[in-house]
């Protein structure tokens, strides 16, 4: 609760994790759920980006009050009354006391023919919760990566270096990279097209404007989200 002003995710990256979802599942139209979106950023920045539909679970009660968000653990299975997604988002897969039961959780809400995105950095996926970092698992990228496949048989297909140019507002971007995991069936339709997508496309503020622009934004919707929380309660910042 007390996490609830802050926000780990770079809305800018929305932009290009689209573009890229689109060329890979060859559709025009996707839907993307988000594991772990505290007030609902996340989704709505990926709205913004051209997904059709955006949805956001936290575990918090706040979810529920929170535009494009729904409270559920993202350990359980997805609700019947939810429909499944093309694309799957999460920088919060750290936060699982159980990674087999996390990823299992992931695939309940998508499509046969879908993608798994996880941002993972070294700085903060793989260090101990005693130093500040990884908030309940920690994991190294290829052990990540190999538990994806082992329990969904989705392949890593792209490990994507995020824009540099973001490390200089947030600096887990350093390291960061943009995995890309494909649905067995998106694989045997779609895996030509790998060779096609471009780390350079992954540029995302070629500005000092573009980032002063973003961050105008992404303050503006903080104050409206939190507009829903009411201020008299016991969530002080």
């Amino acid at each position: 609760m007390r996490k609830l002003h802050l926000l780990w995710f770079c809305g800018l990256t929305a932009v290009p994790i689209h573009a890229t979802s689109r060329q890979l599942l060859q559709s025009q139209s996707l839907s993307i759920v988000c594991f772990g979106s505290r007030t609902g950023l996340e989704p709505r920045f990926f709205q913004d980006s051209g997904f059709s539909r955006a949805l956001g679970l936290d575990i918090a009660d706040t979810a529920n009050v929170f535009p494009y968000m729904m409270q559920h653990d993202f350990h359980e299975p997805r609700p019947l009354w939810v429909n499944p997604f093309d694309v799957l988002y999460s920088n919060s897969f750290d936060h699982a006391y159980c990674i087999d039961k996390f990823l299992l959780s992931c695939r309940s809400y998508l499509n046969d023919c879908s993608l798994i995105i996880f941002d993972y950095s070294p700085r903060d996926n793989s260090g101990t919760p005693s130093k500040g970092s990884a908030d309940c698992l920690s994991i190294p990228m290829l052990q990540l990566i190999d538990r994806v496949y082992a329990c969904l048989g989705y392949k890593c297909v792209l490990q994507i270096p995020a824009d540099p140019n973001l490390s200089q507002i947030w600096s887990h971007y350093k390291d960061l990279k943009h995995l890309f995991f494909m649905s067995p069936n998106a694989y045997d339709k779609y895996s030509s097209l790998l060779a096609s997508i471009s780390h350079t496309s992954f540029i995302c503020c070629n500005s000092q404007a573009s980032i002063l622009e973003y961050m105008a934004k992404m303050h503006s919707y903080t104050r409206e989200h939190l507009e829903f929380i009411n201020p008299d309660s016991t969530i002080r910042f």
